[in-house]
């Protein structure tokens, strides 16, 4: 039987396991930081370096319990 105009159907797909983990990621920083990504993004653009290694470095300092992973 045919499907009524405008009901949704459920997708065959769900998300990707890698944007799992990237959206798992985002909504734990702020619990494992005290800063949310929004909020790490103004410290870094208004206090830290310009280029990007330089940027890695000065985060892990600023944010020395935090692993490098943490950062990414």
């Amino acid at each position: 039987m045919p499907k009524a105009i405008g009901a949704k159907s459920e997708s065959l797909y769900g998300v990707h396991p890698g944007v799992a983990m990237v959206q798992k990621w985002v909504a734990e920083l702020k619990q494992k930081t005290g800063r949310t990504l929004d909020e790490w993004i103004a410290l870094v653009k208004k206090e830290g370096p310009k280029d990007e290694k330089s940027r890695r470095e000065w985060l892990i300092l600023r944010r020395a319990n935090a692993s490098p992973a943490d950062l990414r």
